[in-house]
């Protein structure tokens, strides 16, 4: 499956498997895509395996992680499919990240490859956002670790569809931004901090940490001193 999905012409490899009826045998998940209609104003291509097919049509020698996330992305929407004011396939994303994990255990991946597939699977549907989100939101997004192989995925995923690469063109420009930035300072606060500060332990503590490390990312806090007293004027002590 690797040489077929990471090869030259993974979406060659795929058709072949569903003619043959391989697919349907040693990944039925995949298989049952064929055949699941899309909403025609998001997706003129056709259903979700013709779809699918596009996307590994963009690929050349592709990575495991960007190749299999490419093949697995919307395995999720035959489970989810619906029909209320469209076609809806809600939660696609998560479901699919769970079924992604059980195919990859089955097959054998590393441990570490099983995490990064199914974590571009997972966040696949979090670019259409992006130009929306708040600085710290988006800084996040672009610090995953699997950002460049997502990035990748959102951009064969949008020409295999709609073919607006308004989003990826736009997170392109602020990823460059992003790494002539210097790199991330050390945090302002942890929580022994906290604790020093008399806050008890707790989930409240993680909530302070991670709004303290928005306000860092956003530069809106710079010092300890001025985070201390952002905190002690900002929280209440449980």
């Amino acid at each position: 499956m690797i040489k077929i999905i990471c090869g030259p012409h993974p979406a060659e490899g795929l058709e072949m498997l569903a003619r043959t009826g391989i697919l349907k045998e040693v990944m039925p998940e995949v298989s049952r895509m064929e055949g699941v209609l899309q909403p025609e104003e998001f997706h003129p291509e056709g259903d979700v395996f013709e779809h699918t097919r596009l996307t590994l049509k963009e690929l050349r020698n592709a990575s495991v992680t960007l190749g299999f996330s490419s093949l697995l992305h919307d395995v999720g929407k035959p489970s989810t499919y619906e029909v209320s004011d469209r076609i809806r396939f809600s939660n696609h994303q998560e479901v699919g990240a769970r079924m992604s994990e059980s195919i990859l255990k089955r097959f054998r991946f590393p441990r570490e490859e099983v995490e990064k597939i199914v974590a571009c699977v997972k966040n696949h549907m979090n670019f259409m956002n992006a130009p929306k989100m708040r600085e710290s939101k988006l800084k996040r997004l672009m610090m995953r670790p699997t950002f460049l192989e997502e990035m990748e995925l959102h951009r064969i995923d949008c020409l295999a569809s709609h073919q607006d690469l308004t989003i990826w063109n736009y997170l392109k420009e602020r990823y460059e931004e992003y790494k002539r930035e210097p790199k991330k300072a050390e945090p302002l606060l942890r929580g022994r901090d906290l604790l020093k500060m008399g806050f008890s332990p707790g989930p409240l503590l993680g909530k302070i940490l991670r709004a303290v490390e928005d306000l860092q990312l956003e530069g809106k806090l710079e010092t300890k001193k001025e985070t201390r007293e952002w905190v002690k004027k900002n929280w209440i002590k449980e």
